[in-house]
């Protein structure tokens, strides 16, 4: 027995040398370091988690300080509460993600990101109405759908018709881009094939098949976008006011720094992004 623990000694060896797991996952690291326009992509993925950490927790912070002011009617510690665990719901989702794109599962990380939106389009929601907060986590019961999943009113399911988008994101300021992706993923990656792959025998091992990373790079981009939009519905729905709070200032500054490189695809810059982005500069500066 190895000292210290209860495992057989060797345990680990012998399972690796039967699966070469570790193995397989260092020869597509490799393989991805040297697919330069890939690696650029996951490394913004990789980034990204870092912002979504801090925006957790300064977001989170700033809401439960001011939701007496921000949510007057009703429970305002509730609410902060909610978005609080939205928030971190979203933040571990982001992490997973990235954490399959390092490891060479790009498919699986786009088909998890479909959780981050349907959180996202919960998070909305309660911010227009803070009453739902209530059936915020019961997701089985016909109140949640009521409130998150479908309209109920005949005229305000025209209404979501008329402008091309699902229920869930009426609210998301990038509500057409949002029901979009949600339907991509739905239909391809989740209930669909989106996630097989052209499997690479010296990639793949006992556990995990691979594809080459030029193969994903698509999936790694898929990966990316869906980051950068959700993001900009967590700080889009906090008032231009509540933008030079201490904690949602730090927020904005790094945002403003970082997002129009982890948003861009190598070479490129979005200038609808970078107009975001410099509008939140401005406030900050005329503060």
């Amino acid at each position: 027995m190895t000292p210290h623990t209860n495992r057989p000694s060797g345990a680990f060896e012998k399972l690796e040398a039967a699966t070469r797991s570790l193995q397989k996952e260092r020869e597509f690291f490799d393989a991805l370091i040297e697919a330069e326009p890939v690696a650029l992509v996951v490394n913004r993925i990789v980034l990204f988690t870092s912002l979504y950490q801090g925006t957790n927790s300064h977001v989170s912070a700033c809401l439960r300080r001011r939701a007496n002011t921000l949510f007057a009617d009703g429970d305002p510690s509730g609410v902060a509460q909610v978005f609080s665990v939205l928030l971190g719901e979203i933040t571990r989702t982001a992490r997973l993600a990235a954490y399959l794109c390092v490891k060479g599962l790009a498919p699986q990380a786009v088909s998890t990101m479909r959780v981050a939106l349907e959180q996202i389009g919960v998070y909305c929601h309660i911010w227009r109405e803070p009453s739902k907060y209530q059936v915020a986590f019961d997701t089985d019961s016909d109140d949640y759908a009521k409130a998150f999943r479908c309209a109920s009113e005949k005229t305000l399911q025209q209404q979501v018709r008329d402008r091309g988008v699902q229920y869930r994101f009426m609210h998301c300021q990038g509500a057409q881009s949002l029901s979009k992706m949600y339907k991509l993923l739905s239909a391809h990656f989740v209930h669909g094939t989106g996630t097989s792959i052209e499997r690479d025998a010296r990639l793949s091992c006992e556990f995990v098949d691979r594809s080459r990373p030029e193969a994903m790079a698509s999936n790694y981009r898929l990966v990316q976008v869906l980051l950068a939009l959700i993001f900009f519905e967590i700080i889009g729905c906090i008032p231009r006011d509540d933008l030079l709070d201490d904690d949602v200032a730090v927020v904005s500054i790094m945002a403003s720094a970082l997002l129009p490189t982890l948003w861009s695809a190598p070479g490129q810059e979005d200038q609808g992004l970078q107009a975001k982005v410099n509008e939140v500069l401005a406030a900050l500066e005329s503060s």
